[in-house]
């Protein structure tokens, strides 16, 4: 998760677009991805508890995200998203 300080919801196509993609197209499924991340959150909440009270964070990092990232997820702080890009043929 180190990474995701650098990244923001727009940055990842200039990457794409600055490394010689051509971006075709981009989706978020944030909404499909829900259910999912709150199923994670409900099966992580209680070992989370102990991680966290215990400053294990870093150690238990699926743990911490399963349970961190649904909250972000619903405010619409952190996005999931298909990209689809395409490079040119370079001669």
């Amino acid at each position: 998760m180190e990474s995701l300080k650098h990244m923001r919801h727009d940055s990842f196509a200039k990457t794409l677009e600055s490394a010689g993609f051509n971006l075709i197209s981009q989706k978020d499924i944030t909404e499909n991805m829900l259910p999912s991340l709150e199923k994670l959150h409900r099966l992580g909440k209680l070992p989370y508890f102990f991680v966290d009270f215990l400053k294990l964070n870093e150690y238990f990092i699926n743990v911490t995200a399963g349970v961190e990232v649904y909250g972000l997820a619903r405010k619409g702080l952190f996005k999931y998203r298909i990209f689809t890009a395409r490079k040119p043929h370079v001669k």
